[in-house]
This record gives structure tokens, sequence and C-alpha cells, in this order.
């Protein structure tokens, strides 16, 4: 793990997000998709919620696919499209289909062209 927000609100960054500038770029913009999902109450404790939590991380994962392009950080990719499939696969029958119909129908396979397409709007179907 190279960053968390806390339900308080609280950015903290660990030592992994320091192991490049690359690194770091990447870890600043997932962590500014969890900022945005505080923001509208949607920090969660995994234990809590862990549908959410999974929503969440899946979304931050793709911000940084996304952006890869911008952030230069290259060697995470694999990391987070493993990530990324293991996210979408914990999620709920519900959830996955609510993802695939917010993001596209070819959501997890292909990258999205706008992560943002779900950035805490997309409704959590416990």
């Amino acid at each position: 793990m190279a960053a968390s927000v806390s339900k308080d609100g609280v950015l903290s960054f660990y030592r992994d997000s320091f192991s490049s500038a690359e690194r770091l770029i990447s870890t600043v913009g997932h962590e500014y998709v969890h900022v945005q999902q505080w923001q509208k109450g949607l920090i969660v404790n995994k234990k809590d919620n862990p549908q959410q939590w999974y929503l969440n991380e899946l979304e931050g994962t793709q911000w940084e696919i996304d952006n890869v392009h911008l952030t230069g950080y290259h060697n995470g990719m694999d990391q987070n499209l493993a990530f990324k499939a293991i996210y979408f696969n914990r999620l709920t029958a519900e959830n996955q289909s609510n993802v695939m119909r917010c993001c596209g129908q070819a959501y997890p396979n292909t990258f999205l062209a706008n992560s943002s397409a779900f950035a805490g709007d997309m409704p959590l179907l416990n």
C-alpha cells in the first residue's frame, strides 16, 4: 500500500509511494479519487462495507490505468491490472452489473476512456 484516506479524511502517504517520482504522481492521482469519494461520504472501512470498499479501490486503480500516459508509472501497470481484476471479481453480481452498465459492457476487459464515469456516482447495491 502506497497511501490511504481515512474515514476522517486524513490522507497518509507511505514509503512505497516515494519509490519513484512516477509512482508518487500515480499515487497522488489514485488518492485524489478517494478524496472525492470522501467528500461524498463514500469512504468506508473494508470490514464495515466491503462492496463499497472494492468499488472505491476499483475506481482509484482505474484512474491510475487511465492516466499512465500522464504519470509515466508504467512499472505499476501489471499490478494495477491485477488489482483491478481482483476488486471487480470480489463485487457481487449486482455490483458487477452496475459497473458494466455505468462504464460499458466491455468493462473490466478493456480500459475505460474516462474513469470519472463513476467517480462516486455509481449506486451501490448490497
